[in-house]
C-alpha cells in the first residue's frame, strides 16, 4: 500500500486517498500495518498534522504538541465517547440498557462520574496504598528462591506476564480472586486476543471466535465473584468495592456489571505485563545497565539492629533514580498506543479545522521518537535519558484519557523489578540476548509485545536476604506530561541531560 499524507489547512480538509480497499473504521486500518510500520507511516510526514482519506472515515493524525494540546482542550467536539458507545457494544457486549448507561456523556452522565471515580480512587492515598502495599508483599514473595529449584528455564514473557497478573489481581480482587483458576487466566487471554476485531465489529463471529468464547467465560467468572461475596472479603481492595457501587449506582444491573467488571480487567492487566517484561529485559541484557540498577537498589535496602534487611517500596519509588529512568525509557521505546477521538462539530485547532464526523488520532510514537525532542540519540536505548529530562511521555495517554492508574502500574512495574534484580540473575538459554520482533503485536494495546518469547535461565541469587516494607507513597513519580504540572511529582534531576 502506498500512503498519500495531506496536510489539513483552514480553508477545507483535504481531499483524502489511502488505498483501493475497503477499510471499516480506523481500527481495522490499525490491524493492516504492524505496530512498527504503522509507527513509520505516522512519523515519515514530519507534518504537525495530516489527512488521511479512507473510503470510510476521514482519519486526522495529529503530531504537534502545541495541536494535540489544543486536542485535549476541546472535549466535548472532539470526543472519546464515541468510542466508549462502540466499547459497550461491541467489546463488552452490555445489555441495551447498559449500552445507554455506558455511554451516557452529558454533563452528569456514567462516563463523566465514572472517570471521576477512577482518577479519584486510584490517585495517591489510603486506597492506592492499600493495593500497593500488597502487591509487593505479593511480588517479593513470589520468586522466593528457597522455595524453587535453581538454576531453571523459563519462558521470560510467559513467567513475568503470569507472576504480574497474579500479584495485581490479587491485590484488587482479594481472596475470592477469580484469576487463581486457571481456566479464568485461560479464558481472559482468549478474550484479550481478539479485542481488536471485537472493536471493529465486522463479522465478529467469525474474526473473534475464541475471543468471544473466553469473554462469555470470563463474563461467568466475575459474575460469581460478585455473586458469591468476593466484595464482602476482607482482602478485596476498597477500589474494587467501590468501582462496583458506582456502577449499581449508575443503573447498571448486575449482568452488565459483570461484563463491565471482565473488560476492566484488561485494562488493568493488558499493558502492566508487557510493560514489565520490557523494563526487565532492558535490564538484565545490558551488562551495565543491570550493575546500575543492582548498585542502586541494593543501597536503598535498610538494615536493622538484628542484621536482618528489607526494602521499602517507597525507598524503590524516591531513590532509585535510574531504575526509574530506566523504566521510564522502556515504555518510551515500546509504546504504540493511539489516542482517538471523534470530531462531533466542525473545530479549529491552531489554524487547522477539522470537519465533523472524523476521527482524530494521536500516535505515542511519533512523540516518542521526534528527534526535535529527544536528540540525536532518539533510536537508541538510554537508561539514564530521564535523569534531568522533562519529556513528553504519551505512555499512558493524556487530557481527559489520562490513564488514572498509571501510579498503580509504576509501582507494580518497579516493584517486580527491584524484587528481580535482587533475587535472580537470568541469561538467555541461547546463550545470546536477541531483542524480539513485535510485528504481530495487538494493536489493541498500548505496549507492544514479542512475538517470540525468550528461553531463559533464571539463577537464585545467595547471599542477602530481606523482607518487603511500605512506609506509605510520599511523592507520586511523573510518568505523563500531565504528571509535571502536580506539585507532589517526583521529578529526578541528578545528572542532567541534554
Amino acid at each position: 500500500m502506498q500512503t498519500q499524507f495531506y496536510t489539513t489547512t483552514v480553508i477545507m480538509p483535504t481531499p483524502v486517498i489511502y488505498c483501493a480497499i475497503t477499510i471499516v473504521t480506523g481500527l481495522a486500518f490499525m490491524t493492516i500495518l504492524g505496530p512498527e510500520e504503522l509507527l513509520m507511516e505516522f512519523i515519515v510526514s514530519g507534518l504537525p498534522i495530516y489527512t488521511i482519506r479512507l473510503p470510510g472515515p476521514r482519519l486526522y493524525v495529529v503530531n504537534s504538541p502545541s495541536l494535540i494540546s489544543a486536542v485535549q482542550r476541546h472535549v466535548r467536539t472532539l470526543s472519546f465517547s464515541p468510542f466508549l458507545a462502540r466499547a459497550a457494544s461491541n467489546l463488552i457486549a452490555a445489555s441495551k440498557p447498559g449500552v445507554e448507561i455506558l455511554s451516557q456523556d452529558e454533563e452528569n452522565g456514567f462516563i463523566t462520574r465514572f472517570h471521576h471515580f477512577n482518577h479519584v480512587s486510584l490517585s495517591p492515598g489510603h486506597n492506592l496504598d492499600t493495593v500497593k502495599r500488597k502487591a509487593w508483599k505479593i511480588m517479593a514473595s513470589l520468586p522466593a528462591c528457597g522455595s524453587v529449584n535453581s538454576p531453571r528455564r523459563v519462558r521470560m514473557y510467559e513467567w513475568i506476564s503470569n507472576e504480574v497478573m497474579m500479584a495485581t489481581t490479587e491485590a484488587i480482587y482479594g481472596s475470592q480472586n477469580p484469576f487463581r483458576k486457571p481456566a479464568v487466566r485461560t479464558a481472559w487471554s482468549k478474550y484479550y486476543s481478539g479485542m481488536t476485531h471485537l472493536m471493529t465489529g465486522v463479522m465478529p463471529s467469525i474474526t473473534a471466535r475464541q475471543s468471544i468464547h473466553g469473554r462469555e467465560a470470563l463474563v461467568q467468572a466475575f459474575a460469581q465473584y460478585y455473586g458469591e461475596g468476593g466484595l464482602e472479603d476482607t482482602e478485596a481492595s476498597p477500589y474494587i468495592k467501590d468501582q462496583y457501587e458506582c456502577f449499581s449506582q449508575g443503573g447498571l444491573k448486575d449482568p452488565d456489571i459483570a461484563r463491565t467488571g471482565s473488560a476492566f480487567s484488561i485494562a488493568l492487566l493488558s499493558n502492566i505485563m508487557p510493560a514489565t517484561f520490557w523494563t526487565l529485559y532492558h535490564i538484565f541484557s545490558d551488562p551495565a545497565i543491570l550493575q546500575d540498577c543492582r548498585k542502586e537498589i541494593s543501597a536503598a535496602l535498610q538494615r536493622d539492629d538484628s542484621e536482618n534487611y528489607s526494602l521499602d517500596l517507597a525507598s524503590v519509588e524516591l531513590s532509585c533514580p535510574i531504575l526509574v529512568s530506566t523504566y521510564t525509557e522502556a515504555l518510551r521505546h515500546h509504546s504504540t498506543g493511539i489516542s482517538v477521538r471523534q470530531a462531533l462539530d466542525d473545530q479549529l485547532i491552531g489554524e487547522y479545522t477539522l470537519k465533523k464526523g472524523a476521527i482524530v488520532m494521536i500516535p505515542a510514537g511519533t512523540q516518542h521518537f521526534n528527534p526535535s525532542i529527544w536528540g540525536e540519540t532518539v533510536n537508541e536505548f538510554d537508561h539514564l535519558r530521564f535523569l534531568g529530562t522533562k519529556g513528553r511521555l504519551r505512555s499512558f495517554g493524556g487530557g481527559l484519557t489520562l490513564c488514572p492508574g498509571r501510579h498503580f502500574a509504576t509501582s507494580t512495574i518497579l516493584g517486580f523489578a527491584a524484587s528481580s534484580i535482587l533475587n535472580f540473575d537470568m541469561q538467555p538459554w541461547s546463550g545470546r540476548w536477541v531483542t524480539p520482533i513485535v510485528k504481530n503485536s495487538s494493536m489493541s494495546n498500548s505496549i507492544n509485545q514479542p512475538d517470540v518469547d525468550i528461553d531463559v535461565e533464571l539463577r537464585c541469587r545467595t547471599g542477602q536476604t530481606w523482607r518487603p516494607t511500605f512506609s506509605g507513597t510520599k511523592r507520586t513519580i511523573q510518568v505523563a506530561s500531565e504528571d509535571a504540572n502536580d506539585p507532589n511529582a517526583v521529578f529526578y534531576n541528578q545528572t542532567p541531560r541534554d
